[in-house]
């Protein structure tokens, strides 16, 4: 129970800065509810004057439900606008507001999870989420209006009927319970092998040429098979159960319209109640089990609603890193001294071998450094603690300039320019990879940069700068990209530059013109190079050998 109220908080607390529109459209649904109160008693009216039960004129009394219609479809025209532009607002708030997070969350925290699986959850999961808080949860409150009400009328019409029709509904709720215990096992197995088959869809695109150049097509679209299989097996559970649980909500609420007309045929034969008044059993009845039924069937919305929460709330969960402001340091000229520093990753909980041990360097200002080392022996981590992305098990990183020296925090992330290995641009056009480095930069400061990272074939492209790039810079070759990322780590003015094997897709000829440029600028930085390449070390002032 703890558990739920925890989740339910959760779901409410979502809705901040919205409930008012809530208020709004809740307000709509019980003026459309009354409506159809108001529906069904004119109805009554016109059949028992035609029937000369009662006095009046009939054609003024039917002139009223016509006004009543259009009462009703404006309210619920009115509510649905303003429940649309609400809810896409507050699904974009909530999907801003995730991604915030992991992005800001620790690095090895979120590592664990599949991308396919988080974006998953973000697309699914909280659409699912925003339904629940802002039209599930209000239009529960309208069902009980109109199921009270409906009752009451009924009851002033009838008791006896009333209580009939009210008696039938603890099956319901009998059935909604067992219904809920096994529909949130359910759903959760069904939402964990979506993700699944997400992350297989997402990493068999990713790394197709990899699949077609080993001819592993077959066995690709083989397990794929197997994880959507799961699923269907799973999704007939889920039918089973629904088909099952819904025909005995049907068939109870069959009974309840077939004893309403037994009841009011009864009673017309016997001369106590007019035909109006038969009208207004029928309708009466229905409007009583209804919301009983549509009751019944919010229950698969709780327990999606619930387990997609849970799926989010894991997510938000992560720990966050700590990014508390430090004093600047007054000059430009920055180190990063590392001592007696020991590391280890961790897979499933348990801690893997040693990849630093008591390692101790000194990266002082404007030098260059080039770090080689066979794969393994821990040169991407040590890149990840220079970046505050992961912190010693023991030691210390510092950052220092001149007699003054601070930890390396989140925060000393502003004193980093870094060109990670691999192609990393993002999808738009150059200007706006190249923004990333610095918002404000001028075309003149752009192809400067590039010009520096030997990127000048960028003024030679039809649309220079506003030249479009796919997905990872599609339409560019890597050389080309890794030149214009080197470019935009320029741009962003910092004084220590991390190169991480960002010059692996250049030529011997084109590598030697980046790094000159680079080490003979007149901003002279700190420059970190990760390289396999020894002649690329050679142009450095040192050179750090990472052994196991």
């Amino acid at each position: 129970m703890h558990r739920y109220l925890t989740i339910f908080k959760w779901l409410v607390s979502i809705s901040e800065g919205y409930r008012g529109s809530i208020v709004i459209c809740t307000l709509l649904g019980l003026v459309n509810i009354t409506l159809g109160w108001c529906f069904v008693y004119v109805c009554k009216w016109a059949v028992d004057i035609a029937s000369h039960t009662t006095e009046g004129d009939v054609k003024k009394v039917l002139l009223l439900l016509p006004c009543i219609i259009v009462g009703e479809l404006a309210s619920s025209a009115v509510s649905s606008w303003i429940s649309q532009v609400r809810n896409v607002k507050l699904d974009n708030r909530l999907k801003q507001r995730v991604v915030r997070h992991l992005i800001d969350s620790e690095w090895r925290g979120i590592e664990k999870y599949h991308t396919g699986d988080v974006v998953n959850r973000i697309e699914g999961d909280v659409s699912s989420v925003v339904s629940f808080a802002t039209d599930t949860l209000p239009g529960i409150f309208v069902l009980m209006f109109q199921l009270v009400g409906s009752f009451l009328l009924l009851l002033w019409l009838d008791a006896t009927l009333a209580w009939i029709i009210l008696c039938i509904s603890p099956l319901f709720l009998l059935l909604a319970r067992i219904y809920m215990r096994r529909m949130h096992r359910i759903i959760r197995e069904v939402r964990d092998s979506d993700s699944a088959i997400q992350c297989q869809i997402q990493e068999n695109l990713q790394y197709r040429s990899v699949i077609k150049t080993l001819e592993q097509t077959a066995a690709t679209m083989t397990r794929m098979d197997r994880v959507m299989d799961i699923l269907t097996g799973q999704v007939r559970q889920r039918a089973r159960l629904s088909i099952l649980t819904r025909l005995c909500m049907n068939g109870g609420f069959a009974m309840g319209y077939f004893l309403t007309f037994g009841w009011g045929v009864i009673q017309i034969w016997e001369g106590v109640i007019g035909y109006g008044t038969m009208v207004a059993f029928l309708q009466l009845s229905a409007r009583v089990q209804r919301p009983i039924a549509d009751l019944s069937k919010e229950i698969p919305v709780f327990v999606r609603c619930f387990t997609s929460a849970e799926r989010l709330m894991e997510l938000m969960a992560l720990p966050q890193e700590p990014n508390e402001p430090q004093p600047l340091f007054a000059v430009p000229d920055v180190g990063i001294r590392l001592s007696d520093v020991s590391f280890r990753y961790e897979a499933d909980g348990q801690p893997q071998r040693m990849v630093l041990e008591h390692f101790s360097f000194d990266f002082t200002p404007g030098s260059s450094v080039a770090i080689l080392g066979e794969t393994g022996v821990g040169k991407t981590t040590l890149i990840r603690l220079l970046l505050a992305l992961v912190r010693p098990d023991y030691g210390s990183v510092e950052l220092y300039s001149g007699t003054v020296a601070q930890p390396l925090t989140a925060f000393s992330r502003r004193y980093f320019s870094y060109v990670p290995q691999g192609n990393t641009l993002l999808s738009g056009t150059i200007r706006t990879n190249l923004q990333m480095g610095n918002n404000e930069a001028s075309d003149e400061e752009m192809y400067e940069a590039l010009h520096r990272a030997a990127a000048d074939f960028v003024r030679t492209l039809p649309k220079g700068l506003d030249t479009p790039c796919g997905e990872r810079g599609g339409g560019l070759s890597e050389g080309q990209a890794q030149r214009i990322t080197i470019a935009r780590a320029l741009l962003r003015k910092a004084p220590i530059l991390l190169l991480d094997e960002a010059t692996s897709a250049l030529d011997p000829d084109t590598e030697q013109k980046v790094l000159d440029n680079l080490l003979s600028a007149t901003d002279r930085r700190l420059l970190v190079l990760i390289t396999h390449r020894p002649t690329a070390a050679q142009r450095c002032s040192q050179i750090l050998h990472l052994r196991q």
